[in-house]
């Protein structure tokens, strides 16, 4: 009963962790001017993809009682920022690619932040 309760306290941690990056993100796409259906729907996108598989990887060096350390979340989270800067490049095409890489950095750089503040159980 007590693994069953665990499941479920890591399942809704990670449902509230998912949300809140797609949440986070999509309101510092649209303050840097990225605004089109299109444009938030590929944000959207983007995190649906990185997100669970970032996760995934973080779980898995947990279960192996072996926690990433600062130095493997920092690399974690440039490969999120290069996989999700190429594939915002090739959804949107018209767009800068200095700029989508711009926003990648700072999509990612606030939800990372903000994962500080969350009290995670």
């Amino acid at each position: 009963m007590e693994a069953s309760v665990s499941a479920v306290a890591d399942i809704q941690n990670y449902a509230v962790a998912f949300l809140m990056t797609i949440a986070l993100e999509t309101v510092v796409a649209w303050l840097l001017g990225y605004r089109r259906k299109l444009e938030i729907a590929c944000v959207v996108a983007v995190n649906v993809f990185t997100h669970p598989a970032a996760n995934f990887l973080v779980w898995l060096a947990a279960q192996q009682s072996r926690p990433f350390g600062l130095g493997e979340i920092l690399l974690l989270e440039a490969v999120i920022v290069a996989v999700e800067w190429r594939l915002t490049c090739f959804a949107l095409p018209r767009r800068s690619q200095t700029g989508l890489l711009f926003l990648s950095l700072a999509m990612n750089g606030v939800s990372y932040l903000a994962g500080f503040w969350i009290p995670w159980r």
